[in-house]
């Protein structure tokens, strides 16, 4: 297998606004799109598709190598040529939209998502949950945003959340004594803010039974990399397994344990978070 490697974006932070492209990745903030109940935004930002594909329907492989239906007579946006499936963020703007309720429909590895995200007060975002008060839902296409309840009383933009996770990556177990090596790298500017958390997740499952949600793993998903510890007495600790990380750091290990999938999750991205997290992968053995 090659070397793989991604890089994760801050959202932009929870409040003000920071001037991050990607904030408004999917929809831009504009008095035109101030909607009433029943209405749905117009998909305009940068990961917008255009929706002149020839054909209603086109599919659209995701994350897991899964396939996605996507109507295209209207846009969309797509998370895919970020290799991250995240939630959705709708951030108002200088007129709260406080008692707004936004549905977004979109798909992760193939099937059908729909989250709620509750309308925020001005120049403040809230982000996609599954029902209300429910954990995080992420997204790796999104088809609609409509609102269901209370008219917005001012318009808002809609961008990346501050939480999700890598494309699933499979790891390559034909070979004979496999290893994996993992190394994750968070980058801070030289006056930190705020803070990261994240967590290596492997399993043995087939990947199509995976949440949509960031959340407790399942039964079936493991969290964190086991490696020695390097007393020299064969005895082993757990990295990788979700702390927070508040300054510039590395982290990194090497396991012969064998998996089906693995990714690496963030699970909270602390309010002002402006720095990156890279994660790197190199798989080795003996074919």
């Amino acid at each position: 297998m090659k070397p793989v490697s991604v890089l994760w974006l801050p959202s932009g932070g929870n409040t003000a606004a920071t001037g991050l492209a990607y904030r408004d990745a999917i929809v831009t903030s504009a008095s035109a799109q101030i909607l009433d109940i029943g209405q749905s935004f117009v998909i305009n930002g940068t990961l917008a598709v255009p929706g002149t594909n020839t054909g209603a329907v086109q599919t659209v492989p995701t994350f897991g190598g899964g396939i996605a239906l996507v109507n295209t007579t209207q846009n969309y946006a797509s998370l895919i040529p970020l290799r991250q499936a995240r939630t959705v963020s709708i951030r108002s703007g200088a007129a709260g939209n406080v008692g707004t309720v936004y549905i977004v429909t979109g798909t992760y590895l193939g099937n059908q998502v729909v989250g709620q995200v509750l309308g925020a007060a001005a120049s403040t975002a809230a982000e996609s949950t599954i029902g209300p008060g429910g954990p995080p839902a992420i997204f790796d296409t999104v088809t609609s945003i409509t609102v269901t309840t209370v008219d917005m009383a001012g318009s808002a933009s809609v961008g990346l959340g501050t939480v999700g996770q890598i494309s699933w990556i499979q790891y390559d177990h034909h070979m004979m004594y496999p290893n994996l090596s993992v190394e994750v790298f968070t980058q801070f500017p030289a006056v930190p803010a705020g803070n990261i958390n994240y967590r290596f997740i492997s399993t043995l499952d087939e990947i199509s039974a995976s949440p949509v949600t960031i959340g407790p793993p399942t039964v079936n998903q493991n969290i964190g990399l086991i490696v020695q510890d390097g007393s020299g007495a064969a005895t082993y600790k757990t990295i990788l397994d979700g702390g927070a990380v508040a300054a510039t750091t590395v982290e990194s290990g090497t396991t012969s344990n064998a998996f089906r999938y693995y990714t690496i999750q963030v699970t909270a991205q602390g309010a002002g978070f402006n720095g990156t997290l890279q994660a790197t992968f190199v798989q080795g053995g003996i074919r």
